[in-house]
């Protein structure tokens, strides 16, 4: 009997061990979840590397009070080679702003009291130091033309302008969508 019962003993023993071992196995199991997440961007056109913009002669007279400005010049930066996926290009424009005026660019130069105010071509609309435009991918030539006037002002609001050289750089930053 005794044999028996150790028998049995063994018996459940070596069980229980083994349910055990099958339930740890189980109750370590997790459920796991995968997220996945992508950006698809437009792919880029090809833009001109560098605009350089000659303004034409200014009469310090033109620009003797604050606030008076020059004539336009017009400008365009072409993009081309754009992908049939590609249907806008949006600028954004960075530069150093003119400390007494914001919305103008700084220049460095001996000319004193002026700034370059960039604008939408043919709109009126001011594009300062971080602002930005959207522009259409022409379908069928896979082209794009960002337009732009460029004004010379006098943009103290004391002083008159100090004739002299003028120079201002404004990058462009190109996002295709």
């Amino acid at each position: 009997m005794e044999f028996k019962l150790a028998r049995k003993s063994k018996l459940i023993i070596l069980m229980s061990l083994g349910l055990t071992f099958f339930c740890q196995q189980h109750a370590f199991a997790a459920d796991s979840t995968i997220n996945i997440t992508a950006n698809i961007v437009a792919s880029p056109c090809t833009p001109e590397t560098v605009k350089n913009v000659v303004i034409p002669a200014i009469n310090a007279t033109t620009l003797a009070s604050p606030g008076s400005w020059s004539s336009s010049t017009s400008f365009t930066i072409e993009l081309t080679n754009c992908p049939a996926t590609t249907t806008s290009v949006v600028s954004t424009y960075a530069g150093t702003a003119m400390t007494e005026t914001p919305s103008l660019f700084a220049g460095t130069g001996t000319a004193k009291n002026v700034g370059a105010q960039l604008k939408v071509g043919g709109t009126g609309t001011v594009l300062s130091n971080g602002s930005s435009q959207t522009t259409a991918v022409n379908a069928t030539t896979h082209t794009a033309s960002v337009k732009h006037d460029v004004f010379i002002l006098n943009g103290s609001k004391t002083a008159a302008v100090t004739p002299g050289t003028f120079s201002s750089t404004i990058s462009v930053t190109f996002t295709y969508k």
